[in-house]
């Protein structure tokens, strides 16, 4: 049986080593003296540093991300009605690439982050809080799949 990946966005354990990881911080920027200056170890640390910070490039907030998150948040304000009434939902559709999963991480970890920050970490009961429930669908996921991967068992994929 094939381990899980435990640092999948789709356990919890991935979900929350990304909504509680701490902003990338940009290396300082070297004028072409101090570079020379350094020695060999530390400018191979810093043009590590260096690639890690232009290989992960923050998102940049275009009109499309901030037209679906304020969508998102206007479905979440409208699903706080008691539990007997029909719920909202999203479905974000597009080409492949466009930037759909992203726009629903960041979203998620934005909510995460602030239920845990107005509700604490646990709950009355003394239970772990988990705000958010991420999981990852591909274009042939059924019911039976999403059933299994709600559940964590291995979907087979």
């Amino acid at each position: 049986m094939r381990q899980p990946n435990l640092f999948s966005l789709s356990r919890k354990e991935g979900w929350r080593r990304f909504a509680d990881a701490a902003p990338r911080l940009r290396p300082e920027t070297l004028t072409r003296t101090q570079l020379a200056a350094l020695g060999e170890a530390a400018a191979e640390d810093y043009n590590d540093s260096r690639h890690d910070w232009h290989a992960n490039f923050g998102i940049v907030q275009t009109p499309q991300l901030a037209g679906i998150h304020d969508e998102l948040e206007q479905i979440v304000a409208s699903n706080r009605q008691d539990g007997d009434r029909i719920r909202s939902a999203a479905v974000i559709d597009a080409l492949p690439g466009l930037g759909k999963t992203t726009i629903a991480n960041l979203f998620g970890r934005d909510f995460d982050r602030q239920q845990m920050r107005r509700l604490s970490t646990v709950t009355e009961a003394g239970h772990e809080r988990i705000p958010v429930f991420r999981v990852g669908l591909i274009s042939n996921t059924t019911l039976r799949t999403l059933n299994r991967m709600i559940w964590g068992l291995d979907p087979g994929f």
